[in-house]
Formats: structure tokens, sequence, C-alpha cells
């Protein structure tokens, strides 16, 4: 079966090889693509070159001086292909191999050499194109193929290829980083975790997607946290991602992890229902342990950029993850971080004694900062001593800061800015996002009725905010809508799921009066609320058993959260009764719980807590019922301190209801099962005392409705469970005859109702497992 094969080559003297093999892959039942003659002038040639990779099977990189040279459109191409055709990639050498320095992103790769065809004859150049073909045919290939497509369907990784380019677009210098973090991996084993920080805009990103592109070799996965893509900063989204990464460049963890997914996982279902933790032991730690390194002195690196982009009310749940976990990767396996220097970061780090080091504190990083610079502005229309002193006026602005450089360079080119006038070069960040401001939005008057509270949304919202939201939040027509959105210029991003800012250092411009000032501050609080109480009354507007999409399931439980109990009340008495209401957002997190989406089961459960804690007395059931829930999601995460947490206060709610009413036997059960599940976690924890008390506890409640109801074979059966759970409790503190007399007296009541219900199999299974 022929493939579809991506065609990437330098538009220089090999063309005519280039097509030739076109021709005779084509011959051969192959469909290549050339962008020669599918791109036409003027088109977006990323776009492009993204929607040809797309569709196609393979790629093959003709490797020239032209095509590899810096900043080549063919580099991009090929790092487009390892990213998004996740190493369904050879390489073919057109010219001397000491004239090209192929890029290291395809140093692993053995190539083809064909670096004489000009002054070879046709015999020779049928051998290398059998070659060609017979790569193409290999079942090796077709099994990698193959082998990819059922890991991207399984692991639903989030690919981010295409971000690396433009991060990487104009990266310069970095030597000195390169080198240390070259030194740590291959000579300072006991540093398990490389920590780059530095402030907003210091170059992070571009280091970390550069260090992917050109150390591929020894990069094996990397994610890109982004502060409004959930999809990038829940742990273990990105532990699916970097999987399915790892798998495409070493073939013996895939085929590891693949035969583990075959027998374990045959529908998805084991995987989805796995915390952060355990996923983190089941898809990365237990198969690459089992794999021989041999990389011990030439260790492989997972990037993970930006975890300060993953903070939520001061926690990191990602930095959490790889500070407890990163100890269990293979001796040949370490992790890059990089981040702001910020406080929750270092906490979570604390215990595990990274390797760090600030991108901005030396002197070298000031020195890239010229190498750019001068790149940029020394042109032939400035004499040499005139670009060397903007240059230094520029570096000096730019306060150590990547980009500032990359965002000025933008409103040069945007707003025709003349730099060598003097007197108006904004100072740091800060002042260059208030001169943009001050371009794009001239008139203060129209910035506060039209723009700030348009900015007010973006700014409050967690992710990007959908186009046609605000359409409707707005009452835009499409003139408005076209105005408003354009005028918001290229700081904020509008992109397939929304607009957002386009970094995070610019909403904390905005919403930082002692930065943007009076004249630019937007008030993020009235934001907030007005997109909680948009959601909110189109949630409520839903006909009966429809779910809100998928923006309003994970934005409003965020914004209800930061309102006052006021707010809180209204939209309760919006909602009008507390039990319909209670109902509709308790299906929410029903489907999401089906749905293996712990973060949302803990916003929407949280969300019933929140709001019945202000219903009163009413709402003391579905409360009960939305923490057990919660305990339920975070024990299912790993998180055993709030999984206590919320048991406790759910036992609290069910012991006021059990005292109010004390004939009323399912608010005693209840009570008896809040017991059972703190002594499941106490005794997990190792608190045996603690959990003998607890199960002791609910056995005595159970005891009493049993003897209350001794036809109830469901109290009975809830009683020998106790029996057993106490056994269990025993045997682990060595008291064995106790531990008998437990099971015992559990097997007891199981025996009788297996008696009295001979045909009832689940009484006969409890029966054989006593």
């Amino acid at each position: 079966m022929g493939l579809k094969v991506f065609l990437s080559y330098g538009h220089d003297k090999n063309t005519e090889l280039v097509l030739r093999l076109k021709r005779d892959l084509e011959a051969a039942g192959h469909a290549p693509w050339i962008d020669t003659s599918e791109i036409r002038s003027g088109d977006d040639w990323r776009r492009k070159i993204l929607d040809g990779l797309k569709d196609t099977d393979w790629t093959l990189a003709f490797l020239s001086r032209h095509a590899v040279r810096e900043n080549g459109v063919c580099l991009d191409e090929i790092a487009l292909a390892m990213g998004m055709r996740h190493g369904a990639l050879a390489t073919i050498l057109v010219e001397p191999e000491a004239e090209v320095r192929p890029p290291v992103s395809v140093g692993h790769i053995q190539w083809l050499d064909m670096s004489d065809w000009a002054a070879r004859d046709d015999a020779w150049y049928r051998d290398r194109l059998d070659a060609i073909l017979h790569k193409l045919a290999d079942p090796e290939t077709h099994r990698f193929l193959g082998e990819i497509e059922e890991l991207e369907q399984r692991l639903k990784p989030v690919i981010q290829a295409a971000d690396i380019p433009p991060l990487i677009d104009g990266f310069v210098g970095r030597e000195w980083v390169v080198e240390r973090v070259e030194t740590w991996r291959k000579t300072e084993p006991q540093h398990r975790v490389f920590w780059l920080t530095g402030g907003p805009g210091a170059g992070k990103s571009a280091f970390a997607a550069w260090m992917t592109h050109f150390l591929r070799s020894n990069v094996v996965g990397l994610n890109l946290c982004k502060w409004n893509d959930e999809d990038r900063h829940d742990p273990r989204r990105v532990l699916r991602t970097l999987a399915f990464m790892i798998a495409t460049r070493l073939p013996d963890y895939r085929r590891r992890l693949l035969d583990k997914l075959r027998a374990q996982d045959a529908d998805g279902s084991e995987l989805a229902r796995k915390g952060a933790a355990a996923m983190f032991n089941w898809l990365l730690a237990e198969p690459l342990l089992l794999i021989d390194g041999g990389r011990r002195h030439d260790r492989m690196v997972l990037v993970i950029d930006a975890l300060d982009e993953t903070l939520r009310d001061g926690v990191s749940e990602l930095a959490d993850l790889l500070a407890e976990q990163a100890q269990k990767l293979p001796a040949w396996m370490a992790v890059v971080v990089t981040s702001r220097p910020e406080f929750p970061i270092a906490a979570s780090f604390s215990n595990v004694a990274p390797l760090r080091l600030d991108a901005e504190g030396s002197a070298a990083n000031v020195d890239d900062l010229r190498v750019y610079a001068r790149g940029w502005l020394a042109t032939p229309e400035r004499s040499a001593a005139a670009a060397a002193a903007l240059v230094e006026r520029v570096v000096a602005a730019a306060d150590r800061n990547f980009m500032y450089l990359r965002k000025l360079r933008e409103a040069v080119a945007e707003f025709g800015l003349d730099l060598s006038a003097p007197g108006w070069l904004p100072q740091g960040l800060t002042g260059l996002y208030r001169l943009w401001f001050r371009r794009q939005f001239p008139d203060a008057a129209a910035y506060r009725t039209e723009s700030a509270p348009l900015i007010e949304i973006l700014v409050a919202a967690g992710r990007p905010v959908p186009v046609a939201l605000l359409r409707s939040m707005f009452a835009w027509d499409v003139p408005t809508e076209a105005r408003l959105l354009q005028g918001l210029g290229s700081l904020f991003e509008e992109r397939a799921d929304g607009v957002a800012p386009c970094h995070a250092s610019l909403r904390d411009w905005l919403t930082d009066r002692r930065q943007s000032g009076a004249e630019f501050v937007v008030d993020a609080a009235r934001g907030s609320r007005r997109l909680a109480d948009t959601l909110w009354a189109r949630f409520l507007a839903l006909p009966e058993g429809e779910v809100p999409d998928a923006f309003a399931q994970a934005e409003l439980p965020t914004q209800f959260g930061r309102q006052g109990a006021e707010a809180l009340r209204h939209y309760i008495a919006d909602a009008g009764a507390w039990s319909p209401l209670a109902i509709r957002m308790a299906a929410i997190v029903e489907a999401r719980k089906a749905a293996f989406a712990w973060s949302a089961v803990l916003a929407w459960g949280g969300l019933i807590d929140l709001l019945g804690t202000l219903a009163g007395d009413d709402a003391l059931p579905w409360r009960g019922w939305a923490l057990a829930e919660l305990g339920d999601a975070h024990g299912t995460l790993g998180q055993t301190s709030p999984q206590l947490d919320c048991y406790r206060a759910g036992m609290a709610i069910s012991a006021r209801l059990a005292a109010a009413d004390p004939g009323n036997a399912a608010w005693q059960r209840d009570l008896s099962v809040s017991h059972e599940r703190l002594g499941d976690v106490l005794s997990a924890q190792g608190d045996l005392p603690g959990a003998l008390a607890d199960y002791r506890a609910g056995m005595a409640i159970r005891a009493r409705l049993a003897a209350a109801d001794p036809g109830n074979a469901a109290w009975q059966r809830d009683l020998s469970i106790s029996h057993n759970q106490l056994g269990d409790v025993h045997s682990a503190q060595g008291d064995l005859p106790g531990a008998l007399a437990d099971y015992r007296a559990g097997m007891a009541i199981r025996a009788r109702l297996a008696a009295a219900d001979p045909g009832n199999a689940a009484w006969q299974r409890d029966l054989s497992v006593s």
C-alpha cells in the first residue's frame, strides 16, 4: 500500500533530484506532497505546511546547506514533522557532509548519502531509489506507523509541535545555559531535576522549545504549560502527552507500553479512572524501569515549561506531582522544568534538591540580548556606531527581558515607531505594555466604555473566552464584533477556542494599578461577576437533562468561587427551589465522573457544597452527598489530606442528620458509611488505631440497624462487612485471635443470608470470599 510522503527540501540546485524522486515515488504507488506544487504565492506557508503534514504518513527531508541554514523554512518543516508525525521521518544528504550541518533534531537518524548525485549515473540513482522504496515498504515502517496511530488514539496526547517554530524564531545565544544543562545531564546524576527560573518574558519557553528542537537526540518529551489551556496544565493530560512522546522515540518503551495498554486497559477505562500519581507510575515509572537503560551517562530528558502557569490558588498540582514522583524514574531519565521563581514552585521542589539556574541573573544573559538586538538593529541604513549605541539603549530598556525585545520589535513594525527618536523608549515590559496600549487605544473614553469591559472578561476567565459567548454578552452586531476584536491588537490572541491575553504577564499588568495605572487598569472582579451572571443565567435556562458547554462547565465553578456570600445567595434565589437545582448540578458531577474527569467532579461537587452552605438545612443531604463525591475524587487522585477533610466534613453532616431524626434508618446508615470511609483512608495511611475506632463506631450503628430489622438483608450484609474490616485491622496489628473472631462473625452472617436465599449469586459469592 502506498504512503503519503511529505518532501522537505531547500529551493536550490538540488531541486532537480527532488522532483525526479517525486516522479519515481508516484510511479511506485506513493503520493508525495511537495510545497512548490501545493503552496501558492501569498499563502500562509506555515498553515499550509501544517495541513500537508497532517495528511501525510512519512517525511523525507533533503539536507543541503540551503535547506538547513539558520532560520530556514526547512528547519521548521523538520521540527513540525518530528513533532506532528512523531518521528516518521527519514533524511537524505544531497550535499557533502562536511558542507552541511544537519540539525541536531535529526542527528540520531541515519541519513541516505546522495551528496554526489549530480556526478552519478542512472544505475547508482536506481540503487538509492530502491533503498528509499524499501524503507517505505519495510514492515517495520508500517508497524511503527500503526503503533503510533494506536497510541495516539489510546493516550489522546496534546500535540504541541506547532508551538515550537514561533518560539525559536530568532532565538539567539543561550550557549551558557546549554553548557550548564549538558554538564548536569551528563555528570550530575544526583540531581534528577534541573530548574531554570526567570521572570515573565525571560525567554524560558523559547529555551525549552529550542532544547526540544536542537537537542532532540536526548529530549524525549515536552509540555509547554499554558495558564489558560487546561489540556496543558492538567497533570493527567500532561502525563498522557509525555508518555506518547517518549513512545515515539524509544521503541523498547513503546512496545512495553502498548503491551500493557492492550492487556490491562483494552477499553481505556483503567487509565481514565486513575489519578495523577497512579497514572505516573502506570504510564511512566513502571514501564521505563523495566528497560535496560544503557544511557546512565547520557541521560534522556523530559522538558516541562512554565510550571508557574499551572498555579491555582497558590498550588501547582503538576509541580507537586513532579516533585513527588521524579525519583521513581530510572536513573537514565531526568527532568528540566522552567518557571518564574514563585515561592509555591520552590516549596514543591524543596525536597528534591533541583539544580537551579537563573535565566536572567548572569551577565551572559545581557550578552544574549545584545546578540538578538544587534541582529535586528544593525541594518545597512545605520552606521556601525549608531547601531551599537541603539543596541545598548534597547538592551538597557529591556531590563534583561527577551519578551521585551520581541514585543518592541512588533511594536516598531505595527506602529511605525522611530527607535532613534530620543526620550520615548519604554522601560521594561510594563513600560512597553503601556506604550502599546496608548498606541492601540488613543481614545480614553472609548477604551473605558467599550474595550475595558471586554478586557475585564478576558482577564477574569481562566481560559480563552469563546467569541460566540462574547457576542451574546455584549450584544454585538457583526461590524462591532470585528472592530472590537481587531482593536485589541496582537497582545491578545484569537484562537479556535476563544480570545485570551497573549501572556500571563499581560493579565497581571492589566489588573495591577501600580503597573498599568488608572489609565488602563481593569477590574477583574467585575469581569468575574459578569461572567458568573451570564454563565449562571445560561445554565438555568438550559432544558432539563442538558448540561452546559465545555467552557461553562470549566469556568462557572471558578467564577462562583470568587463571589461573596451575598452574590451567591442571589444566585441561589434566582434558581428557585434548592432540590431541583441540586439535582441539575449533581447530574454534571455524575456525568463528569463517568468520563473520569476528576477536576470537573471536584469543581462541581465543590460548587454544590459551597452553595449548600448558604441554602440552609434543606441542602444538608446534598452537601453530604457532594462531600462524599469530593472525598472519593481526591482519593482517586491520591490526595489523601483533602480526602480526609471532605469525609470528616461529610460525617459531621451525617451525624447532624442522624441526631435530628434518630428513627430515620437511612440517616443512620449514611453515618455508618461515613465512619467506614474514614476507616478505609486511615487504614491505608497506616493509622490502625484511628481506623479501628471508626470501624467500630460504624459497626455499632449497623448492629443496631440489623437488630431492629433482622429481616433486612442489606443491614445484615453491612454488618458482615464491618466485621471483615475489623478483622483486617486486627490482622494488620498482629491480633490474630481478634481477627479470627471478626472474620468468623462476618462469615456466620453471610452463611445465613446464603442459606435463606440460595439462588442469590451475590450472597453465595460473599460467603466464598469469607
